[in-house]
Parts: C-alpha cells; structure tokens; sequence
C-alpha cells in the first residue's frame, strides 16, 4: 500500500496510521484469552478434548453443520451455542451417567481452529479466511491485504476474483448435482424400485433425477443381490432333494433290515430245534448291524442337510437388512454433503454479486476524487442473517461476512467550491 493510500485510509500520516494499528493490534492480543472463554461455538469449529484417565474420549472434533459433536462411548452431543466451559461440563456429566461413576471426570476443552469468515469488496484479496480471536474489522482488513484499492487497478483485480468465484460456483454446482443423482440412486434402491418416487405438485424425481450412470449401478446392485438370492434358494432346493433321497434310502434300508431281522429269528428257532448249525447265526446279525449302522449315517446326513437349510435361509434374510443399513449410512453422507455444498455455492454467489457491485462502483470513480471506505457486517444470529454497519474498531466474529465498500467523498469538493463561491462575493462586495 503506498504511502498516499494510507492518508486516505486513516485520515492519518503514515507514522500515525502505523503507530495506530500497532495499539490496535495490542489491544486484541490481549483480550484474546478472555473472548475464548466468552465464546459460543458454532459448526465447523474445530476443539480439543481432554478428558482425565479417558484416552478413548481425548483427541480433536469438528462440530458437524448441524451443531453437534460426536464422541465415542457418549454418542452425540449438541455444541452450538455453548461455550468451552459449559461444553466441558456437559460431557463430563454425560460419561459420568454413562459409565456409572460417582463423580464426574475432569475435562478441558479448548478451541483448536475457530469457523471462516469471509471479506469482499474492496480490498486487495477477498474470500474466506481463518479466524482469530479479539479480531477487529481493521485486523481483518489487513489479512485480506488492505482497506484500499486504487481506482485504475480495481476493476482488473474484482474481475479476476469474480471469474474465480465463477468457476468454483460452477464446480460446485456440478459436484452438488452428481451428489443429487446418487441421492436418488439410493432412495430408489432403499424402496426397492428402479425409479424414485415423484412429486405430484411438479412431476419431479424426489431428491433428483438419476443419471445413466447412478442407474447402472442401481441395476447392478440390484442383480448382483437377486443373483445372491437365486443361489442360496438353488442350494436350498439340492439340500431338500438330497433329503429325500436319503429317506428313501432310509426306507429301503429299514425294509432289508426288517428281512434279516425275520431270517435270524428263524435261524435261532431252527438252531433250537437242531435243524441249522451255530454259524449260520453269525453272518445274518452282522448283516442287521451293518444296516443300522448306516441307517445312522443317513439321519446325520438328514440332520446336516436341514442346518444347511437353515443357515441358507437366515442369510437370504439377512442380505437385504445389510444392505439397508448399508444404503442408510451412505444416504446420510450425501445428503450431509449436499448441505454443506449449498453453503459454499451461496458463499461463492455472494462474493460474485459483491464483486460486480462494489468494484464497478470503484471503477466509476474519478483519480482525482477523495475516497471515503463503508463496512457492513452479515452476521447470522438465532438462524436469522443481520445486516448492520460497522467501523475499524468494531468486533469480528466467526462466520462474519464483511462487506467492503468504496465511496466517492464529495463533501471536501463542495467545501472548496462554496468557500471559493464565498471569497468571490466578499471581494466584489469590497470592491463597490
């Protein structure tokens, strides 16, 4: 920034506008310990969990969009809102009712990286950024590199930032709509139908059309788990006709049984009357345990076949619990996916539109003609964005939009010419 910009930025010299931003700077470093502790997170925060004799529940966690943090053993617990302090508390009460301990554990939180705020207009690089605590407009001014844009290099430098935003918007878009087709993909999948139900009031897929290529997949997801099914109901079918072969088997078996059972009797009574030796005995009872020893060997076999049965059919149950729960937790992901992309193209939207208004109106100006700088911050507050004025010294937060606007000053300009118009009548009044 040259040193002609930095007058007309502070109104100051230089050496003044320095020593000036130095004091400002002190003065945020020193509350910055005490506005952490004041300071209610929000999404995209990212803190630091520490939690005594619990290693399982110490590390770094990003609050989700909707608010919450997740936390193994605790499950989810809603954030936005609190501040690191009350957060602390609230998980130290939770684990203690979770795992039954008589005193709640000693737990530290502390912020790790705050949420973005995003600057546009006039200066020299706007987008999105980190933020600090104890941030004042005038500090966030210099991190997007100055307060000051020179009229004959603005409209060059909003220019290239709004194709920039451009093309991430158009990026953006075409990853949100891939993100939607697959949306639709799974709900059709998740309702067992190849196309997903339509909107009776405008005769749109719900969630999204699929494309030919989410409905490829679609179709071979869907056949690769019929053909799953039509192998374990052929498995069933050969385990059922091989039980009743064995029966028949079985049956057959029980019949020769039943004749060598009918031969020994007669040969004992024979035996008993002298009619047939001793030995003839023998080989018909080893005959008889021969047969019932097989007849064992078919009702385990029998007994096999039915727990094949079974074990098939649980899993044909089970195939389409798994893949449910499989679709669910991947429909989660993009519809939360989905959410956090709409947010960046309207960031992106926005810096478009700020672009096209403030560096125009900059370009319009004069070379010649003093500057006066606008800010405007966007803060949403209770779901609700508001739009308030604000000036160097005003306090930033996090997730803050601020708007940078140049405006040309012409109350220096009137000034002269109506003390010029006034020197003009005193003279000719002295002159009659």
């Amino acid at each position: 920034m040259t040193q002609q910009a930095s007058r007309l930025l502070f109104g100051l010299p230089l050496p003044t506008g320095l020593l000036l931003l130095g004091a400002l700077s002190l003065a945020c470093t020193g509350r910055a310990a005490a506005t952490e502790s004041q300071y209610s997170l929000g999404p995209q925060d990212r803190v630091k969990i520490h939690v005594y004799e619990w290693p399982a529940l110490t590390g770094e966690f990003t609050i989700s969009s909707e608010g919450s943090v997740s936390l193994p053993l605790i499950g989810d617990i809603t954030a936005a809102g609190l501040q690191t302090t009350q957060l602390a508390n609230l998980v130290s009460s939770r684990l203690k009712d979770k795992a039954g301990l008589t005193e709640p554990p000693s737990t530290a939180i502390g912020v790790v990286q705050y949420r973005p705020f995003y600057i546009i207009g006039g200066v020299e690089r706007a987008g999105e950024y980190s933020y600090r605590p104890g941030m004042l407009v005038l500090n966030a001014m210099s991190i997007a590199g100055g307060l000051y844009r020179r009229p004959e290099t603005s409209t060059w430098t909003a220019s290239q930032d709004r194709l920039r935003a451009e093309g991430e918007a158009q990026a953006l878009r075409a990853r949100r709509s891939d993100l939607l087709a697959r949306q639709a993909r799974l709900q059709a999948e998740l309702a067992q139908q190849t196309k997903p139900a339509t909107n009776p009031k405008t005769s749109e897929p719900a969630g999204g059309a699929i494309s030919e290529g989410e409905r490829s997949m679609l179709n071979a997801q869907r056949d690769r788990q019929q053909n799953e099914v039509r192998a374990l109901q052929q498995s069933v079918t050969l385990l059922k006709e091989e039980i009743v072969s064995l029966k028949a088997q079985y049956d057959a078996a029980e019949k020769q049984r039943l004749a060598v059972q009918r031969e020994v009797t007669d040969t004992r009574d024979y035996i008993g009357r002298g009619l047939a030796p001793t030995n003839r005995l023998m080989p018909l009872e080893r005959t008889v345990a021969q047969i019932e020893r097989e007849q064992k060997e078919m009702d385990t076999q029998v007994l096999r076949a039915k727990q094949q049965i079974n074990a098939a059919e649980r899993t044909m149950s089970s195939l389409a619990d798994e893949r449910t729960v499989v679709i669910i937790r991947d429909l989660l992901e993009v519809q939360t996916t989905i959410h956090e992309m709409d947010k960046r193209i309207l960031s992106a939207e926005r810096i478009i539109q700020a672009h096209s208004a403030y560096a125009g109106e900059a370009a319009r100006s004069s070379s010649d003609a003093a500057m006066r700088i606008s800010y405007t911050i966007v803060r949403t507050e209770n779901s609700q964005p508001r739009e308030f004025d604000a000036e160097e010294t005003t306090p930033m937060k996090p997730g803050d939009i601020l708007k940078v606007q140049l405006l040309r000053d012409d109350t220096g300009i009137n000034d002269g010419r109506n003390l010029r118009l006034s020197q003009i009548r005193s003279k000719l009044s002295q002159d009659r």
